[in-house]
């Protein structure tokens, strides 16, 4: 049996305050449609980054190139809780000094895709 990722709201839910804000501060950037997202992966370009996005059958998968994906927590909790996209670039290990609380599950730029196309 195949386990399905994490729902949209478990990854959302006690999201760091400052992520959500810096999230809708970029969110005009991204100008792909919510269709899109269906069909197969999608890439979206959000400023300098790139944000992947795999929505299928329920379950929902993300990555993005930044450093803040990487060293700050959410590559670790996406690795963690099945909502990884692909593979991991560095160690994706728990980060004790910049995530202690454990609420960097995404950065801001896939926080911009999903509030755009799925109302988080």
């Amino acid at each position: 049996m195949r386990r399905t990722s994490a729902p949209l709201q478990d990854i959302l839910d006690n999201l760091h305050p400052d992520i959500i804000e810096k999230g809708k501060e970029v969110k005009d950037l991204v100008s792909q449609f919510k269709s899109k997202i269906e069909d197969e992966p999608k890439k979206y370009k959000v400023g300098d980054y790139e944000v992947t996005v795999d929505a299928k059958e329920g379950d929902l998968r993300v990555s993005c190139n930044c450093k803040y994906w990487i060293y700050q927590g959410p590559q670790y909790h996406a690795k963690k809780n099945d909502y990884l996209y692909g593979t991991t670039k560095g160690m994706a290990t728990k980060p004790k000094k910049k995530d202690p609380d454990g609420t960097h599950k995404i950065c801001k730029h896939i926080y911009a895709v999903l509030e755009k196309y799925f109302g988080a």
